[in-house]
C-alpha cells in the first residue's frame, strides 16, 4: 500500500510493506530512502494473517484523517491495519478510530513513532492503529489529531487458515506483536 499526499507537495508519504508465512527475524531491518528532513517509521510483526484483501487511502489538512472507504471484505474473519502519517511531532494527540486500538510506541498519548523539535518540515510522525473484524463489510481507518497535514491507509488482511504462533520483533527495535 502506498500512498502520498496531493498537490501541495506537503504532508507524509506512508507506505505499507508486509511480507508473509515469514519466519521469525534473526537480523537487522534497514530502511534505505532518500534524504528528507524528518521522517519516521513502524514495524509490526503480525502472526495469524494470510493475504492483503482490500486496501484503500487518501491525504488531507484536519484534525480527523480518513482512509476513504475500501472495497468488500472477501472473508469476515480479517485483521484491518491502519497508518496514518502527519506532519506533527510524535507527543502531539493521536487517538485512534471508533473500534481501532492504537499501536503504542514511545509516547503513549502521542503518534507511535515520530520526531520531536522545530516545525513542520522538521517533524514527521506515524500512528498506527489495528481492529479485528468478524463480518464482511467495508471500512475506514480514522483518527483524531492536531490540524495538520496528513495521509491516511488502510489495509485489510484475511486471518490465515491455521492459526500461527505469534513473534517479536528482534531486540533493539520498536514492535507490537499481535495474534488474529
Amino acid at each position: 500500500v502506498d500512498e502520498s499526499p496531493g498537490g501541495s507537495g506537503t504532508g507524509a508519504r506512508v507506505v505499507i510493506f508486509a511480507a508473509h508465512n515469514m519466519t521469525a527475524l534473526s537480523g537487522n531491518i534497514t530502511i534505505t530512502h532518500p534524504s528528507v528532513t524528518a521522517r519516521a517509521m513502524c514495524i509490526t510483526t503480525v502472526a495469524g494473517i494470510d493475504t492483503l484483501d482490500q486496501t484503500a487511502g487518501a491525504s488531507g489538512s484536519s484534525t480527523t484523517p480518513d482512509s476513504g472507504v475500501t472495497g468488500t471484505r472477501s472473508v469476515a474473519d480479517e485483521l484491518l491495519f491502519g497508518v496514518i502519517g502527519g506532519e506533527a511531532p510524535q507527543t502531539e494527540t493521536f487517538t485512534a478510530g471508533t473500534n481501532f486500538t492504537k499501536l503504542v510506541g514511545a509516547s503513549a498519548g502521542g503518534y507511535t513513532q515520530g520526531t520531536t523539535g522545530g516545525g513542520a518540515a522538521s517533524n514527521m510522525s506515524v500512528g498506527a492503529e489495528v481492529q479485528k473484524v468478524t463480518a464482511t463489510g467495508t471500512d475506514a481507518a480514522t483518527a483524531t489529531i492536531t490540524s495538520r497535514d496528513w495521509t491516511c491507509v488502510i489495509a485489510t488482511y484475511n486471518k490465515a487458515a491455521a492459526a500461527a504462533t505469534p513473534t517479536r520483533p528482534p531486540s533493539g527495535t520498536i514492535g507490537h506483536p499481535f495474534i488474529i
